[in-house]
């Protein structure tokens, strides 16, 4: 008897009766679990950006990786030297060492540079959704992953070859912003932030705004070793401001 005095959440029945609310938890048991709300952002993902699998090389990627020969040879070295993604207040290593990977395995066929490329935003998308989930609850980071899939905004990082590096130093950010959340960070944990937000700065130059999230997110959350990833982010902008003096005489 108690139980059919009580109403649902819907407000619009019975509990044993109403067929709404029985249908909504069945959504949500069915649906909003991790790896099942990660696959709807591949699917997802792949019908909105399947054409741009067989688009071409455009603008800037005939400068930067057809008629650039230092991304036509995998050597490491020349990669991290000055060269044309290495220039001015540029330094920008990983990119190079991305793209010439990438040449010598695939060429001048561009299907498979998009194929990586927009594996890359579905995974990012999908640690994003991690990330989200720290702080939301599961279906409105779902709902926030979806529109950062989709978004236009997001669309040239996705479908031009050349902006390739906005997906990897958001891979990297991100990483090390999921490992970084802990309340306490082992000596190991804290090198492999420290790893990822240096990569992350060479990859792109905003990606350093990612050391900035990850220091002001153990500070205001008042989290264990926040005095060491301080530190580390320090030595990471100095360490590159110096590089840049010593190669460009900045």
């Amino acid at each position: 008897m108690l139980q059919s005095m009580i109403l649902c959440q819907c407000g619009i029945g019975e509990v044993s009766i109403c067929r709404c609310c029985r249908g909504g938890s069945m959504f949500y048991l069915l649906f909003l679990t991790k790896s099942k709300a990660i696959l709807i952002i591949v699917i997802l993902g792949f019908f909105v950006y399947f054409n741009s699998l067989f688009n071409g090389f455009v603008w800037d990627d005939n400068d930067f990786i057809i008629k650039n020969p230092e991304v036509h040879q995998l050597n490491i070295v020349k990669l991290l030297s000055p060269n044309m993604f290495n220039s001015g207040p540029f330094y920008r290593p990983i990119p190079a060492i991305y793209f010439a990977t990438l040449y010598t395995l695939f060429g001048k066929q561009p299907f498979f540079y998009h194929v990586i490329q927009i594996t890359l935003h579905f995974i990012d998308t999908s640690l994003l959704y991690i990330y989200l989930s720290f702080f939301f609850s599961g279906g409105l980071s779902l709902f926030l992953a979806i529109l950062f899939l989709v978004h236009p905004i997001n669309g040239e990082s996705v479908v031009y070859i050349g902006s390739t590096q906005s997906e990897l130093y958001f891979l990297f950010g991100i990483l090390a912003l999921i490992i970084g959340h802990k309340q306490n960070l082992s000596r190991s944990k804290v090198l492999m932030v420290t790893g990822l937000l240096f990569l992350c700065s060479m990859v792109k130059e905003t990606g350093f705004l990612f050391i900035l999230l990850v220091i002001a997110y153990r500070f205001i959350f008042k989290l264990k070793k926040r005095k060491e990833v301080l530190i580390s982010g320090i030595l990471i902008g100095v360490i590159l401001c110096l590089y840049q003096s010593v190669c460009w005489g900045g």
